[in-house]
């Protein structure tokens, strides 16, 4: 390995170290306690040394949100595969749904922020829309798929898809963020809540 390649790879594994550390202290304090210098800290850096890899905060926040929506997209690839778009609906939301409660701070990283974060989120959209294989289809993109396949059978109502898969995501994102950042004890029984809140979705946009 020339020396180039080395300094690369030196570069690369820093950026993974700074973002590691980011992740543990989310999960810790919220997104809320996330600072340059607590990152710096972490990983026994000056402080300016993080900023030669991400300008600004919100540049490292971008990248845990960007992270975070190919990890969901990891959870949602086995349902996914599934040939019958019904059962796979079912899948994709029980997958969301453990996503959720297993990884409760990435959730509220990518889902539950301010404003300014959200803008940035939308802004980035496309990018965050291709899966972790440069598939081109990401979490949104997997529901969205499956509604259109339920509507071309006949199963669902003659709807645009897009409006009929963010309605659904809406419903589940609800259960999900009540789970995540609110005392479990709120949803008396999580996992019968979601199952309704599926069967819902099929008697609501039965044609």
């Amino acid at each position: 390995m020339g020396s180039v390649e080395r300094r690369e790879r030196q570069k690369a594994d820093l950026r993974a170290q700074l973002l590691d550390a980011a992740r543990t202290i989310v999960q810790e304090h919220g997104l809320e306690g996330l600072t340059m210098r607590k990152i710096a800290e972490a990983v026994e850096y000056a402080p300016g040394t993080i900023y030669l890899h991400f300008p600004s905060r919100d540049d490292l926040v971008r990248e845990l949100v960007r992270d975070g929506f190919l990890e969901l997209v990891n959870y949602l690839k086995p349902a996914a595969q599934i040939a019958d778009p019904r059962e796979r609906l079912a899948a994709i939301g029980y997958a969301y749904a453990r996503f959720g409660v297993e990884r409760p701070a990435t959730y509220r990283t990518i889902f539950l922020q301010p404003p300014d974060i959200s803008r940035a989120l939308a802004d980035m959209r496309p990018g965050c829309e291709k899966g972790p294989d440069g598939d081109g289809v990401g979490a949104f993109g997997i529901l969205e798929q499956t509604v259109a396949e339920l509507i071309a059978r006949g199963d669902f109502r003659q709807l645009p898809a897009t409006v009929v898969a963010e309605t659904i995501w809406g419903w589940l994102h609800g259960l999900v963020a009540l789970r995540a950042t609110c005392d479990q004890k709120m949803l008396t029984d999580f996992d019968t809540s979601v199952r309704l809140a599926i069967e819902g979705v099929h008697r609501a946009f039965a044609a």
